[in-house]
């Protein structure tokens, strides 16, 4: 009789170390199925839903007219699946149109990409963050379906920083008659003058200036394109 007490001690001691003991294993599988949900998965993928995608890594699943894709934020198209485009999105909250931030968008038909590549900076005069002799950057052309002027969209950036285009800037036309033969883009004005930096796409090399007006100042960047 005198250990009883002990006795039953003993017991609850052990009933409270086993609850815990569960409750910890079914927290831990239970964390650990959430964040793997969806794992492996990658930019452009289909889904139905945003477990489908790569939650852990910030990926979510959105829909548009030819079904769902797993997409990403972004700040520039290198991070997108090949061909895709780096654009900001739209979301509708109480019957108002918000941005929605910069995601990872597939081309709509007619908006294919005209030309990717790589360049790499050789001159830099100013200062652009991340950006200096030796950087290397990416630059493609992506058809927009219009019938003026301005059918193509040129963006050329180095990991995230943008030299050119990106949002709703960059637009060009594809050829233009008083061009020389091997131009392939000449954007003459800065930000000061329409809104965005200078452009130069000739024999294998790229060109961006800008003025004291543009997101970076005033700079000019060379680069050469890298064979593919």
């Amino acid at each position: 009789m005198k250990n009883k007490p002990l006795i039953f001690g003993l017991v609850a001691s052990a009933l409270v170390f086993g609850l815990t003991c569960c409750v910890g294993i079914f927290s831990f599988a239970f964390q650990h199925h959430i964040e793997n949900a969806g794992g492996g998965a990658s930019v452009g993928d289909a889904c139905d839903r945003a477990t489908d995608c790569d939650v852990a890594a910030g990926q979510s699943c959105m829909h548009d007219d030819a079904g769902g894709f797993c997409t990403t934020r972004c700040q520039t198209s290198d991070v997108c699946a090949p061909g895709w485009v780096c654009e900001g999105s739209t979301i509708t909250r109480n019957g108002q149109d918000r941005s929605g931030g910069s995601l990872c968008m597939r081309p709509e038909p007619g908006r294919e990409a005209l030309q990717t590549g790589r360049a790499r900076v050789t001159q830099l005069t100013g200062s652009v963050p991340g950006v200096g002799v030796g950087t290397l950057c990416s630059y493609r052309q992506i058809a927009v379906p219009t019938d003026g002027p301005l059918n193509s969209r040129w963006e050329v950036s180095c990991g995230t920083t943008y030299l050119y285009g990106g949002g709703t800037v960059g637009y060009n036309p594809r050829s233009d008659p008083s061009w020389p033969p091997g131009v392939l883009a000449d954007d003459t004005g800065t930000t000061g003058e329409d809104g965005d930096a200078a452009l130069h796409v000739e024999g294998g090399q790229i060109v961006v200036r800008d003025d004291d007006r543009g997101h970076h100042r005033a700079f000019e960047a060379t680069l050469q394109l890298e064979s593919p």
